[in-house]
């Protein structure tokens, strides 16, 4: 099966501006040049999503069709989203691309350009579509009617043939020889390998669904584009977009390293993912921290380095643990932690800076000393390892505070948590972190051991915390939050007449998002915090899955209840304390820089929370005031800034149970 070329763009007439705004004003006639298949990354035959931090090494990211929906993300063909990044060196194609915020591109090809990323290039347009390609041939699959489902650990090796069902357990590993595959479906558990030791070309009459941390590779001296794997399921039963599961889905942090194709359904590579080769499908999504790279570069790499950064020598360990170490070198493929010369688990690198991470479980390990190392493979299979490590497990032999004083140690932890949490491990060790258990602390008659001397210690830092945590402490009491009611303002409300000719301040040509001097969006549901005065808004910013209300003006604003005889009621209006609109580039766009940061905010944290599989409302209204609440404290609190308000209709669909998780 061979993977076809992709010819010129379709360009009517093109117009190349320096991006500054758009849409463009300057009309100069361009030539593009060809495009070949190989020169893409990723490319969705109908919309392509880069989610937030995904990175695309180098190759182009496109979508080839122009379609009126549904869309991966919003209402665009092309989207690349918050923080993502793709290279100068690659081109972004759609008919309609949006750039989220933080993202940066080269240059962009389209009709329809949206959002608040950074484009280094040029912004070309218009741009014919479909793009003209040919795109990889469609085979039939035959497959056979052998199923094979490897045990957890074990191995199984396969000459080239037709097969049924693939199904591999945790910890397996299957090794194929290398020719021409067939299978009915690929089910593949968390850290399971697919080594594929000569040039190969697998089709997969099904889904390709792999775990956690799992790889499909090429041999060594066996090239990405020689590993050829296409797989021809569709979403769900219905095959939408939006159907589940999805016809081929990557684990998170998965190792692929081929040339994909999933014509009928969603390619999915999903969070913290690595890509090498290239990734075709009828949608394609890049999950959030995920990287893709077209290809690796030519000659020989440098010989590897690897430190171990966390815990250092000597370091007592308990719960979980953040391991981190260093890699020196190009192309890693894998980084794995070694505990006693035993790899257990594998190393992430969010950041892309070269610092892998990963969350060792020490209560697998009886208390004692143990080594740790770090080991790093990249691409060409140059391997390196770190010096070893001793540490001290102490699950059992640290107590509460041992454990508490060694993270504030560490700067694992702030001095207000310090501090919280040695109090509560004083006087409430119910509501501690499951981190800092620990059975040390009690006698064997049940009695607490004398906490004077750690109150002592605790403390220390005094002057260091915030005053909140200070005022906590001294009472030795809970403050607890407002709890948050059903209500969402509808159609502007009117002021009483008499109230028009006082009224000062901005009017809506000041920021478009606000309402006239005399109007208001109004929350009279009596279920709003129940010591809070019911609120005044009158501005409203609409984000992807935000609806932020907010405030020009402090002061009053009379409303009238309709009741017999109607009454005049004064509603709490709080103004916001800083109006300054730049957006990190000066230009503004008449809607303040806190407002933008906290609808930008609120919809990272909705894809966060949606890649981690979570159902949630569409959308979701914030609050932007100062909520006087009283609870059992002398004199109550003040709660400043956003608060967010969920749709509570639990009867139709389950949401996140927590609002204060977006705060």
């Amino acid at each position: 099966m061979g993977f076809g070329r992709l010819g010129m763009l379709g360009i009517v007439a093109a117009l190349v501006i320096s991006f500054v705004a758009f849409p463009p004003t300057v009309a100069e006639a361009v030539d593009p040049g060809a495009l070949d298949i190989t020169d893409f990354a990723v490319l969705g035959v109908d919309g392509v999503y880069l989610k937030q931090n995904a990175s695309i090494v180098s190759g182009d990211v496109g979508a080839v069709n122009a379609t009126s929906g549904p869309y991966l993300a919003g209402s665009q063909e092309t989207t690349i989203g918050v923080g993502a990044t793709v290279p100068g060196t690659s081109r972004v194609i759609g008919d309609s691309v949006k750039l989220k915020q933080g993202s940066t591109v080269g240059d962009v090809y389209t009709n329809d350009l949206s959002g608040d990323g950074a484009v280094s290039g040029s912004v070309i347009t218009p741009v014919s579509f479909p793009l003209d390609v040919t795109l990889p041939a469609v085979p039939i699959a035959q497959p056979g009617s052998t199923d094979f489902d490897v045990a957890q650990g074990d191995s199984l090796v396969l000459d080239t043939g037709s097969y049924g069902l693939l199904k591999a357990r945790n910890d397996a590993s299957v090794t194929l020889t290398g020719g021409t595959y067939e299978f009915s479906e690929w089910d593949l558990g968390d850290r399971v390998t697919v080594d594929v030791l000569a040039p190969s070309q697998i089709v997969v009459a099904g889904r390709v669904d792999t775990g956690t941390n799992s790889a499909v590779t090429p041999g060594v001296g066996v090239e990405p584009f020689e590993l050829e794997l296409t797989v021809l399921g569709q979403n769900g039963n219905s095959g939408n977009v939006g159907a589940t599961p999805k016809a081929a889905k990557f684990g998170i942090g998965s190792t692929v390293s081929a040339t994909v194709w999933a014509p009928n359904g969603t390619l999915w590579l999903r969070q913290n993912a690595q890509g090498l080769g290239q990734f075709m499908g009828r949608w394609v999504t890049v999950g959030i921290g995920a990287a893709v790279e077209r290809s690796a570069d030519e000659g020989p790499n440098p010989p590897l380095s690897v430190e171990l950064l966390t815990p250092t020598l000597g370091t007592t360990v308990f719960h979980l643990e953040t391991v981190q170490a260093r890699v020196s070198g190009e192309q890693i493929l894998n980084v794995e932690l070694r505990v006693d010369g035993v790899a257990i688990g594998v190393l992430a690198d969010p950041d892309g800076d070269a610092t892998y991470t990963a969350e060792w479980d020490t209560r697998a390990y009886s208390d004692g000393t143990v080594s740790l190392e770090a080991a790093a493979v990249d691409w060409a299979g140059n391997l390196g390892v770190s010096d070893s490590v001793a540490v001290t497990v102490g699950n059992e032999s640290a107590g509460i505070a041992d454990r508490i004083s060694s993270d504030y140690a560490r700067d694992l932890i702030t001095v207000d948590e310090y501090a919280t949490y040695g109090m509560q491990s004083l006087m409430n060790a119910d509501d501690l972190p499951e981190r800092y258990f620990s059975s040390f602390l009690v006698s064997e008659s049940g009695e607490r051991a004398d906490g004077t001397q750690a109150a002592l210690t605790f403390l220390k830092d005094w002057n260091q915390m915030s005053t909140e945590v200070r005022q906590g402490v001294i009472e030795l009491g809970t403050l607890d939050g407002p709890v948050i009611g059903e209500f969402t303002p509808d159609e502007p409300v009117a002021a009483p007449a008499q109230q028009a000719a006082a009224t000062t301040g901005f009017t809506s040509a000041d920021f478009p998002d606000c309402l006239e001097k005399t109007e208001s969006y109004v929350i009279r549901t009596i279920g709003f915090p129940a010591p809070v005065l019911p609120k005044a808004f009158e501005c409203r910013t609409v984000f992807d899955h935000a609806t932020v209300y907010w405030n020009v003006n402090s002061g009053t604003f009379w409303d009238v209840v309709q009741i017999v005889p109607p009454i005049v009621v004064p509603l709490r209006k709080d103004s916001l304390a800083d109006f300054s609109d730049n957006d990190n580039s000066g230009a503004g766009n008449l809607v303040p820089d806190y407002i933008d940061r906290i609808g930008n905010q609120t919809d990272i944290a909705w894809e966060v929370y949606d890649d981690m599989g979570y159902s949630q409302p569409e959308s979701m209204n914030v609050y932007v005031s100062e909520l006087d609440y009283t609870n059992d404290a002398p004199g109550g609190f003040v709660l400043p800034g956003p608060l967010v308000q969920f749709d509570n209709d639990s009867a139709t669909t389950e949401y996140l149970p927590r609002h204060e998780l977006f705060h």
